[in-house]
C-alpha cells in the first residue's frame, strides 16, 4: 500500500510537498505515510484516490491486500462517484 502511494506520486513527477499541500498536512507527515511509519486515515486515502484518479476496485484490492498482511491500512469506505 505504502509503496503504491509513492509509485503513484513518482509516476506523475510530483514532490511529497505538493501532495502534502493538497492533503493539508506537512511534508514530514506525508513522508511518514509513504514509509509506513504512520497509518493513512480514511479521509486521506480517499483524497489520494481522487487525486490519482484511482478507481474503487483499487481500494478494494488494497483492502484485501491489507487483510492478507494482517494490517489495518485501508478500512472499508463508500466513495461517492
Amino acid at each position: 500500500m505504502y509503496k503504491r502511494i509513492r509509485d503513484l506520486r513518482e509516476d506523475r513527477d510530483l514532490l511529497q510537498k505538493e501532495l502534502a499541500d493538497y492533503l493539508h498536512c506537512s511534508q514530514v507527515c506525508y513522508s511518514n505515510y509513504e514509509m509506513g511509519k504512520r497509518d493513512i486515515p480514511t479521509e486521506v486515502l480517499i483524497k489520494l484516490c481522487q487525486y490519482h484518479n484511482t478507481s474503487r476496485p483499487h481500494i478494494a484490492y488494497y483492502r484485501l491486500f491489507a487483510v492478507i498482511l494482517h494490517t489495518t491500512v485501508c478500512p472499508p469506505v463508500d466513495v461517492q462517484e
